[in-house]
């Protein structure tokens, strides 16, 4: 075991954490002793923050050299912290090791000591170790000692009385501050041209900390922007990687971290279940879909609950439950959820898609309200599901697509249907390419829906149906006659009919 007295150096790029190292600071000087603690999921930069704040000047004159950094990601058990921290103080070797510890910080006049990763020894075998609350608890009786934790999750150890507490969770960057840091760690500035893709990748991992540090090092590497918003599409976390100054970096080894915490605390998995569940649903899991769900696990309050001990999910103002992105990918990875699961979830879903209005009627604000908020989610699971077509699936795409007609017109899952259906689908060709070819004329695509229109319309008579589905294909039709120049865009359509 390597235990040095040297805190890490100071970070060289530090951006969108001044507010919390100030607030920290204040507590250090103006509390007679304080209790800090810095929490939030892997990647959120807690010891960053932390070794800015043991760095940061105005200590100097109240603690000096009087600070302590103990890095317990090694450690396995209260007992090593407490061999550690006697190696940390030179201190010679007894019978009782704590009892030399506690004695040692009790007569010094004031010291900072920070225990970095405790919930590596706290949280080892998935739930808090009572010998590790206890040791927190006695350190927090030493008056003169200023004690500071960085714990992964987003729970406190119990046994003190944090100083903190209402402001010790870390959330990610804001926009300025993660434009800030990819600049740095990327070695340049960007132009508004670029700025705007590098901004458009950087919400793409919604800000996380850590992501954005290492994408900035790839362009330091030599990628550009536009090629890593290309890579993440299709490689996800894989390109969320790096290693540099002699330390491998990367977004996945840091949430499995978490996660073998989560499973080590859930015998039955349901926790991860659900989670896996939760990654499917871009927008969050809402309290409506979750409530549906509940018949699919035994636990689930507790199931959801463990994430946020482990801070894989949080939730928002409207109790959604939502990961962040480079998270999220990592469960749909790697931990899928199953079968029966998904099942249930694409049946609430398709329940979702039925209640959609597809016309301006006169209680469509009110169903709008109510469906919004869910477009996101059934826009990809659906596109997880078109390439099993089948007449749920088709169903739900001709909604959503009439549905978005009326507040943002876009074909994609209707054009992923198509690619996935066999010719001899006529029905379900007819249905998807009207809806289609309908929104293509709201978009201002007349060409395209010249050719939609009429292959919906033809697809409709190899059915049978000449009206009143054919008859508004043809409506639209002529409307686009009207519309577009020039006539070559129009041979002889309507003499299929």
């Amino acid at each position: 075991m390597h235990i040095s007295a040297t805190i890490p150096a100071k970070p060289t790029i530090f951006h969108g954490r001044e507010q919390t190292v100030n607030s920290m600071i204040y507590l250090l000087r103006q509390s007679s002793t304080a209790r800090l603690a810095v929490i939030g999921s892997g990647g959120m930069g807690k010891t960053a923050v932390t070794v800015a704040v043991l760095h940061d000047e105005r200590l100097d004159a109240q603690f000096g050299n009087r600070q302590w950094f103990l890095l317990c990601e090694a450690l396995a058990d209260v007992d090593s912290i407490v061999i550690a921290l006697a190696k940390l103080f030179g201190l010679k070797a007894t019978n009782d090791l704590l009892y030399a510890v506690t004695t040692h910080l009790t007569n010094n006049p004031r010291d900072i000591l920070v225990l970095d990763n405790i919930e590596t020894v706290w949280l080892a075998g998935g739930f808090p170790d009572e010998t590790v609350e206890e040791l927190l608890g006695r350190l927090s009786q030493i008056q003169s000692l200023w004690l500071i934790i960085t714990c992964r999750g987003n729970v406190l150890p119990q046994s003190v009385d944090w100083s903190n507490r209402d402001g010790a969770a870390l959330e990610p960057f804001s926009l300025e501050a993660a434009v800030k840091t990819f600049e740095d760690n990327a070695g340049h500035l960007f132009a508004e041209t670029g700025k705007v893709v590098a901004t458009r990748l950087l919400s793409e991992v919604d800000h996380m900390p850590l992501a954005v540090s290492l994408l900035g090092q790839l362009v330091r590497h030599g990628s550009q922007v536009p090629d890593l918003v290309e890579h993440w599409e299709r490689d996800h976390t894989a390109l969320l990687c790096t290693y540099s100054a002699g330390q491998f970096n990367s977004v996945t080894v840091s949430a499995e971290l978490s996660i073998s915490m989560l499973i080590a605390a859930n015998d039955s998995r349901e926790s991860l279940q659900l989670l896996s569940v939760c990654t499917m649903l871009p927008d969050g899991l809402s309290p409506r879909v979750f409530e549906k769900m509940c018949s699919q696990f035994v636990s689930i309050d507790v199931a959801r609950d463990n994430w946020t001990v482990y801070a894989l999910a949080g939730l928002t103002s409207d109790r959604v439950v939502k990961t962040l992105s480079p998270i999220r990918h990592v469960v749909l990875e790697r931990y899928p959820a199953e079968s029966n699961n998904c099942d249930a979830l694409y049946s609430i879903y398709f329940e979702i898609a039925d209640q959609l209005p597809d016309e301006m009627v006169e209680q469509f604000k009110d169903l709008a309200v109510i469906a919004v908020p869910e477009i996101g989610n059934l826009t990809s699971l659906l596109l997880t599901i078109v390439n099993r077509p089948s007449q749920k699936v088709v169903d739900a795409v001709v909604r959503l697509t009439r549905f978005a007609y009326w507040l943002q017109p876009n074909t994609t899952v209707a054009s992923a249907l198509l690619r996935h259906l066999e010719s001899d689908h006529h029905l379900w060709r007819a249905q998807s390419l009207f809806a289609t070819g309908r929104t293509q004329i709201l978009m201002d695509n007349f060409g395209f829906a010249v050719g939609t229109l009429a292959d919906a319309a033809w697809e409709f008579v190899m059915v049978g149906d000449r009206a009143p589905a054919c008859r508004k294909s043809c409506k639209c039709l002529a409307r686009l006659k009207r519309l577009t120049r020039p006539p070559t865009l129009w041979p002889d359509y309507f003499r299929l009919l």
